[in-house]
């Protein structure tokens, strides 16, 4: 050291070197192989000969350290338990009973030796571990790895996190306070979701074909969910807590693009294990599952498919294939893909981070020909029609969630949050609090906070007021036969233009009154009056066809079982057309895009005249898609702040 000159090259490995180091006796220098090697070699330090050596690692060797009484040396390497070494022996005293996440490249022993520290170059933290127990005990509750999933439990008072650490966390709310860790996933975490009743969470991870369940309290594993092919890469509970549904994702050499693997969707029965139903859209990897807040509906998308699927939970039946047009600027040889979904807190419009990538991006090595382009589309459930789309900055947005009924948050690649206020369609200014590209947004059950996840390791709980503002509707006074057009609007075809009328009339005063002209409550129908009305169809007179047909609309889902069974009896032209169309309307949810639509407005609008019409509609036919939903409107609005 005095001189920098070189007293003796030690040569036995049979390749590299990456970690070495001295005993605190001063007898030993201990060194450790790079791949294939992954040797330990003991030297002594005062004759430079090799004393003995052993097999620590079927890959490298990146950090060495021998405890303060000189008597073992622990290993780190990389994706493998820390190993402490007798160094009388070489042999294995124990392997830690955690595992780091990635490289290990740095080690140090408390004076004490009781306990000792571990950092690495794929890690963002340093680990604590016990010695005597190979457990990790660092002090500080944290992540070590990227956090790729965030969800809250149904009463709001717990949020888990999925990180690429290999762990679930569990946290306290609103205090942040660690409230348990999930170990026993091989890989990263990819998707965390709670059960209804808040006391199982449901986890999947790369490269397992599985979903996990624990019990939250314990800690403990409580059912290993199996069937899959592929590993699964998103979770969702259906609302009541019956049914889990995972997505397969990855498979295996799959690039974005290419032929891929058709990944399924499961659903198990939660409270027996088994497998509920499988459902194959035959697009490729499954990138995101969502149930609608009723839990009526599953939306499901893919990285290889530029269709979303709606599917009845129910039956398993797919009632609704979303496909957007592929953007004709797009140059040839684009794909497009779907990265994340999210309903509405009414159910009515899903929003979908799409994508469009050149093939030849995904080739290795190869120049990028294309920027990739990124757009949110809204999507109207009862008719299965885009409302919207936005274009977004390339490759920036990776998640969405609706924080109330107007706003539209989306987490950027550069950590900022961007918020849509649908009803004035302005973005509000961004807001930062991570320091690297946000991967995850929940938002919490009774809507005033979310969560958010992160590259940088950390997740963030967020109040929403402040994020999205207190932004009254504009009010505005349009003349009666301006009310008019805008409510004819909402019942056009024209699934952009009813949107926009949509959110127009909600900020009326007046819209109460004049869709209480054109919205009302279901009446209450027998069978013999159903039978009658359906009959109607085919009367001589075409005013009493129209109004039989009317009435059916008014029922719904309650004539739609009764509507297809006099289809199948081959009834007469003019009834089977009637019948037909009817059908048509009514789609995905049971209830014409029309109905649908006012009771949108109703709720966007929320004043005392809404609601009072609002209230009149809940008092319908009590098994009406319509009185039920408008009963749930009437909940969402006295939950508002």
């Amino acid at each position: 050291v005095a001189t920098g000159r070189a007293l003796s090259s030690l040569a036995g490995h049979a390749g590299g070197t990456y970690a070495v180091a001295f005993s605190p006796d001063g007898k030993f220098l201990a060194s450790g192989g790079t791949h294939p090697d992954g040797t330990i070699v003991l030297w002594s330090a005062a004759e430079g000969k090799e004393v003995r050596r052993w097999k620590a690692s079927a890959h490298a060797v990146y950090a060495l350290a021998f405890a303060p009484d000189s008597k073992s040396l622990l290993s780190g390497t990389s994706s493998e338990p820390l190993r402490l070494w007798d160094v009388a022996t070489g042999k294995e005293v124990r392997a830690f009973r955690d595992r780091p996440y990635g490289h290990v490249d740095a080690l140090a022993f408390t004076p004490d030796g009781k306990h000792v520290a571990s950092a690495g170059c794929w890690e963002r933290g340093v680990y604590l571990w016990d010695v005597a127990t190979g457990r990790e005990v660092s002090p500080f509750a944290r992540h070590h790895g990227e956090v790729a999933a965030v969800a809250f439990s149904p009463d709001g008072k717990l949020l888990a996190t999925g990180s690429s650490d290999r762990t679930v966390g569990l946290w306290h709310l609103p205090t942040g306070s660690a409230a348990g860790r999930l170990r026993g996933h091989p890989g990263p975490v990819l998707a965390v979701a709670f059960a209804s009743g808040g006391e199982l969470v449901a986890s999947s991870g790369e490269g397992e074909k599985v979903v996990r369940l624990w019990h939250r309290r314990t800690g403990l594993p409580a059912r290993t969910l199996t069937g899959g092919r592929f590993p699964f890469t998103c979770l969702a509970f259906s609302p009541d807590g019956k049914l889990l549904a995972a997505g397969e994702g990855v498979g295996p050499l799959s690039l974005p693009g290419f032929a891929a693997p058709d990944g399924a969707v499961l659903l198990w029965n939660v409270a027996t294990g088994k497998e509920a139903r499988k459902l194959q859209a035959k697009a490729g990897r499954v990138s995101a599952v969502a149930f609608s807040p009723d839990g009526r509906l599953l939306a499901t998308a893919g990285l290889d498919d530029g269709a979303i699927h709606l599917w009845d939970v129910h039956t398993g039946a797919e009632l609704a294939r979303l496909e957007r047009s592929t953007d004709p600027a797009a140059p040839r040889g684009m794909f497009e893909g779907t990265l994340a979904l999210a309903f509405s807190p009414d159910g009515l419009t899903l929003a979908a981070i799409s994508f469009y990538e050149h093939k030849s991006n995904t080739v290795p090595l190869a120049p990028i020909r294309q920027p990739e382009l990124r757009a949110v589309s809204l999507w109207e459930v009862a008719t299965g029609k885009m409302r919207r789309e936005v274009q977004l900055p390339r490759n920036r947005v990776r998640s969405v969630a609706f924080v109330g009924p107007r706003s539209l948050v989306l987490g950027a690649r550069d950590g900022a949050l961007l918020t849509l206020d649908l009803a004035r369609d302005a973005w509000l200014p961004p807001v930062r609090g991570h320091r690297d590209a946000l991967a995850a947004l929940a938002v919490s059950p009774d809507g005033r906070s979310f969560a958010t996840g992160s590259l940088d390791t950390t997740a963030l709980l967020w109040r929403a007021e402040p994020v999205i503002g207190p932004r009254p509707q504009r009010k505005t006074r349009a003349t009666p036969r301006q009310l008019e057009a805008l409510a004819d609007d909402l019942s056009r075809a024209d699934a952009p233009r009813a949107y926009r009328a949509g959110w127009a009339l909600a900020a009326e005063p007046g819209a109460a009154e004049v869709l209480a002209r054109r919205v009302r409550p279901v009446p209450m129908a027998g069978k013999e009056r159903m039978q009658a009305l359906i009959a109607g169809l085919g009367g001589d007179e075409y005013q009493a066809r129209e109004e039989a047909s009317g009435e059916l609309e008014r029922l719904a889902d309650l004539a739609a079982p009764a509507v297809r069974e006099a289809l199948r009896a081959r009834p007469s032209l003019e009834v089977r057309l009637r019948a037909e169309r009817l059908l048509a309307r009514l789609g995905p949810t049971g209830l014409a895009a029309a109905s649908t639509r006012a009771l949108e407005v109703l709720e966007q609008a929320g004043t005392p005249e809404a609601r009072r019409l609002l209230e009149a509609l809940a008092k319908g036919a009590p098994a009406a898609r319509q009185t039920q939903m408008a009963k749930a409107a009437l909940g969402r609005l006295m939950a508002r702040p």
